[in-house]
């Protein structure tokens, strides 16, 4: 009787809250907020303490034999209790100064209303109601009902297990065993690495001929073309390649044998075979071959001309084992090859310059050979988004002569076609007495140093 007493007072206390109801679901009507349905939820209510009463068992019932209980009814079936939420909600401070209670403003602010959470909100009101006009119904606390461990609690840490998916998989077992045709695709990773860069440079230059540092009406044009193709199995093995090709032409105005001079004439192959050694170490093979395009000769006054250069005329290849240390950098990397051991074949085509070109002693023949140490040092500096600088320094000696190349070029990028390029070539060579700097009646003196530059604006593509 007990029980059912609480249920009637809180039923009381409920329809109580139905007059404030209506005139709350009046008001939301003015400002454009939609309230609850409080009569189908009261009646919904009624009808579930009726079937609860008549059964006396607490086994999950459907309202109106439509819906399952709602749990947020469970502190209006409970035990008297006074409960912390109800209270909170009652002495809480509205600082905007609006007049709704809280379960008011949660309502009013969702036009299209949880229902279970109107359900709740309808429970609060009854409970404070029920706390203000039966206080005596209350016979414990919301922490003397925890206590109890009755209650069930939220679980905050995550639900681990120990058992492992493996050994919930089941494999499942097939009736019958069905064999069928099936097209397998084996593709292999691909450890080739293309790229490549194309520019064509152009520069023009005139002077009337009254200009008082003389007339040098002249064009130059410029195409370098450089190609990469790399191996690497991501092992063991690298394999580095490299092609060069330089032809640019400066025209001639005072000569009338000769219309275009060739400026820059080169075709050069390095390839490098590496085995890994340590992290950034490898046992490498190196040969590089290096020859000419195009020939170049010098046209005298009469009309005779004299051979300089041509294809294969000469052709050096160096042929290196030593060991390969390769850097990367954000923006700094390279490599350094030192070979204590590098066999260097130099080829003329025409006995005419063997002696240009293989010395004196080996004036009439078409080879020298050499043997000696060398060194390649190779570098690239992202100096910044938009200047980029290659640097190939080359060192070989056997012992008798040295050769030292320093070739440098400075990228300026000014768009993604749009290139200006810096040039610059200092080499020494003491091979050859033809090699040192001449004096004005063209007789040798000087040094074996020499040095070549150019700066261009022209277009590039790389890829």
């Amino acid at each position: 009787m007990r029980r059912f007493s609480l249920f009637l007072a809180l039923f009381i206390a409920l329809s109580a809250s139905v007059s404030a109801r209506v005139n709350a679901k009046s008001k939301s009507l003015k400002t454009g907020l939609s309230t609850p349905d409080t009569t189908s939820v009261l009646s919904s209510y009624q009808a579930t303490l009726q079937q609860l009463v008549a059964q006396n068992q607490t086994a999950p019932v459907t309202s109106l034999g439509q819906q399952p209980l709602s749990p947020y009814f469970y502190q209006m079936i409970a035990p008297g209790t006074l409960y912390d939420e109800p209270l909170k909600e009652s002495f809480s401070i509205v600082w905007n100064g609006d007049s709704q209670g809280p379960e008011e403003r949660l309502l009013a602010a969702n036009d299209a209303a949880d229902t279970e959470l109107e359900r709740l909100g309808l429970s609060s009101v009854a409970l404070r109601n029920l706390y203000r006009q039966q206080p005596s119904l209350v016979e414990t606390t919301q922490q003397q009902l925890a206590e109890t461990d009755k209650v069930m609690k939220d679980v905050d840490a995550p639900i681990r297990t120990q058992e492992k998916m493996k050994e919930q998989i089941q494999l499942a077992e097939l009736d019958e065993e069905v064999v069928e045709d099936v097209e397998a695709i084996v593709r292999k990773p691909n450890f080739w690495k293309f790229s490549g860069s194309n520019s064509l440079n152009l520069t023009q230059n005139y002077a009337t001929d009254n200009w008082f540092q003389g007339a040098a009406n002249h064009y130059n044009v410029l195409a370098i073309i450089a190609i990469d193709a790399n191996f690497n199995n991501q092992r063991k093995v690298q394999w580095d390649n490299r092609l060069d090709l330089q032809l640019g032409f400066q025209s001639v105005r005072d000569n009338k044998f000769q219309k275009f001079r060739p400026t820059n004439n080169l075709l050069r192959l390095n390839s490098r075979l590496g085995i890994k050694a340590a992290k950034n170490w490898n046992y490498a093979f190196n040969v590089k071959a290096e020859t000419q395009l195009v020939p170049n000769n010098n046209y005298k006054e009469d009309g005779t001309k004299e051979l300089i250069t041509d294809f294969l005329n000469p052709l050096n290849i160096d042929f290196s084992l030593g060991i390969d240390w390769k850097w990367a950098l954000k923006r700094f990397s390279g490599s350094l090859f030192l070979s204590p051991a590098t066999y260097n074949l130099k080829y003329v085509k025409s006995l005419d310059l063997s002696e240009r070109y293989l010395g004196k002693e080996r004036a009439g023949h078409h080879t020298r050979h050499t043997f000696g140490p060398s060194a390649t040092l190779k570098f690239q500096w992202k100096i910044t988004d938009n200047i980029l600088w290659d640097s190939r320094i080359y060192w070989i000696s056997n012992l008798k002569y040295t050769n030292i190349e320093c070739e440098n070029t400075i990228t300026f990028s000014i768009n993604k076609y749009l290139t200006s390029k810096f040039y610059f070539y200092p080499r020494y060579n003491d091979s050859s007495i033809k090699n040192r700097m001449r004096d004005g009646e063209g007789n040798p003196t000087g040094t074996y140093w020499m040095f070549k530059e150019w700066l261009s604006l022209g277009v590039a593509y790389n890829w």
